[in-house]
């Protein structure tokens, strides 16, 4: 009897609890059910908190390098038919994925690299640069989440196969009936760690842009502290545009804390300009919950929200024609109504976990049979 293919997986897991850390879990799980082929997690942890993440130190920088050398040795000992890499892609993360990736290509039969961020389109500033991620990447198989973001790194390198494998979540514990839009106050939802980049601060703005059009609404602020931003910093900011009565940043939530929390709430709005943005699963989560997203114009969302149907898509960082989104829905319980109708459809169409699975084990059973 043949031995079955090995799949090597050498990715981090949360925590911390973000996107790509949550994804990695899901392909991990997905993997070992599978039975064509056997897997092995190689754990990596190169951050504990949110906080951490993109901060440089010596001490870092060696705990890093003793986690890449640790991940080299246990592949040249195993020598898998496939590595499973999710890189980082720009910044110190992409020189220390890269050599990742160099020790799979180095011991693996064929490496797929997941790429769940934005930047790799990005031409490097120097030949030398430019020279390198094209050699690392070279002969790789890569998976983006979006027809657009795959689209913009075809030309990077030449890649061993290209393929586009939308991110898929649980369903939201809900039935098909839409929950009711009649109430008076409107309940919006910013969910997303305390980053200024994340746009927790534009989602204040614009929560004061609807005070200004006396419009009725409560605002939940949830998520992780950044290094900046944390909860005292907005209640200060709260308070200063007069909304303590009715936006409440309330931290972090998980689990069943977190799943009420959308399922009580009635918009989601995503204002993140996050650079590396790409296709951000809580814009499926609040799709899953029947929410209408109003979105700035980053990453994939365009591709995961139908502007006008699911939600709408504006201009990043044009607060004003959020606040003027955002207002529509308000004011028109029958266009929230239908937009939530919409958002569970856009869901169960595209983003399912069942949906994601079927097609991350084809793509594996589909590379595993071309060898």
């Amino acid at each position: 009897m043949s031995r079955k293919p090995l799949i090597a997986a050498p990715i981090p897991l949360p925590p911390p609890v973000h996107g790509s850390n949550v994804m990695n879990q899901v392909v991990l799980g997905m993997l070992l059910k599978g039975d064509e082929w056997r897997v092995h997690h190689i754990p990596v942890q190169f951050s504990t908190a949110v906080a951490t993440i993109g901060k440089v130190g010596i001490f870092k920088i060696l705990r890093h390098f003793r986690i890449v050398l640790s991940v080299a040795w246990t592949l040249a000992r195993l020598r898998p038919e496939i590595t499973y890499l999710s890189p980082a892609v720009s910044g110190f993360a992409w020189f220390r994925d890269a050599l990742l990736i160099v020790s799979a290509r180095v011991f693996s039969q064929e490496v797929v690299v997941h790429i769940h961020g934005r930047g790799l389109s990005s031409a490097p500033s120097s030949a030398w640069a430019r020279w390198m991620r094209r050699a690392v990447f070279r002969r790789t198989h890569a998976v983006h989440l979006s027809e657009g973001l795959a689209q913009s790194i075809a030309q990077v390198t030449a890649w061993k196969s290209l393929s586009v494998l939308p991110n898929g979540i649980e369903a939201a514990p809900l039935s098909r009936e839409v929950k009711e839009t009649s109430e008076a106050v409107t309940k919006l939802l910013y969910l997303s760690n305390f980053i200024e980049t994340k746009g927790v601060l534009d989602f204040v703005a614009v929560c004061e842009g609807l005070r200004a059009r006396g419009l009725r609404f409560e605002a939940a602020i949830v998520g992780g502290s950044g290094p900046v931003i944390d909860v005292p910093v907005l209640e200060q900011r709260i308070k200063a545009a007069g909304l303590s009565d009715c936006v409440f940043p309330l931290g972090p939530r998980y689990g069943e804390d977190k799943l009420q929390i959308l399922a009580d709430s009635d918009v989601f709005v995503f204002p993140s300009f996050y650079p590396q943005e790409c296709a951000p699963l809580v814009v499926l989560e609040a799709l899953s919950f029947c929410l209408p997203v109003v979105s700035y114009d980053i990453g994939a969302v365009s591709e995961m929200v139908e502007d006008g149907r699911s939600g709408f898509v504006v201009e990043s960082r044009n607060i004003e024609q959020m606040t003027q989104r955002v207002a529509e829905l308000i004011e028109q319980p029958a266009l929230l109504s239908s937009m939530s109708a919409s958002a569970r459809e856009r869901f169960e169409r595209e983003f399912t976990m069942t949906t994601f699975e079927a097609r991350l084990r084809d793509y594996f059973a589909e590379l595993i049979a071309k060898r």
